[in-house]
Formats: structure tokens, C-alpha cells, sequence
């Protein structure tokens, strides 16, 4: 490892979520259905409390492709951790319906049946 590595890996927990959220947005102007650029921008701002932009940012890639049950499921954390269970619940009924087989999704619907942000995780 060079120093000039040792020293940016040594800043990067002094950076946050920064570079990783520039990149994510140049991604989404470039291409705004990029699935992945949607879901980890929404994971990123959701970490760092942006929840109104976060959910809009989940739903929408969840919107999209409703048959990814993750992408239900990180949609319904963050709707729960938001503090609106009827939007997580319906989220989850969602995504069991294209994926009925899935079995961690009906877990979470009966994890998240009362939200709060302990419950969410």
C-alpha cells in the first residue's frame, strides 16, 4: 500500500457518505433508472437521516420493479423507520404478491408490523 493510499483510506471516514452520494447523483443524471444508483442513494441518504428523499428514491426503484423483493424490502425499513407503517405494510403485501415464495419478506411484514426505528432494523 502507498502512503498516498494509506493517508486517503485514513480521510474517508472523515468524508461520510459525501463522495458516495456525488457519485451516486452523477450516476442517476446520467441515467435516471439506474436501479442500483437509486436503491444505494436511497440506503445513503436513509443513513444519514434524509428520509423524505430517501423513501422517494426507494420507491421509485421499487416502483419500477416491484418483483426484487430487497428493494421492497429496504423500501419498507425506511418507510418504518420514517414512521409511516401503513406505507411499509402495503410495501411488503406488494412484494410478497410478485414474490410469494420469499420468506424473509413475510418476516419483515411481521417485524415491521409496529414501526419504530429499533424495529426497523
Amino acid at each position: 500500500m502507498t502512503s498516498r493510499t494509506k493517508r486517503n483510506d485514513a480521510e474517508l471516514p472523515a468524508l461520510g457518505f459525501a463522495p458516495a452520494e456525488v457519485a451516486f447523483r452523477r450516476v442517476l443524471e446520467i441515467d435516471r433508472t439506474d436501479l442500483t444508483a437509486l436503491s444505494n442513494l436511497g440506503i445513503l441518504l436513509a443513513k444519514e437521516g434524509k428520509l423524505k428523499e430517501a423513501v422517494a428514491l426507494l420507491k421509485e426503484a421499487f416502483d419500477r420493479n416491484q418483483d426484487i423483493p430487497s428493494l421492497g424490502k429496504n423500501l419498507a425499513r425506511v418507510q418504518c423507520i420514517a414512521g409511516d407503517e401503513a406505507a411499509a405494510h402495503s410495501t411488503l403485501t406488494t412484494a410478497l404478491i410478485y414474490s410469494p415464495g420469499v420468506d424473509d419478506v413475510r418476516e419483515l411484514l411481521t417485524t415491521l408490523r409496529k414501526c419504530s426505528p429499533a424495529g426497523a432494523k
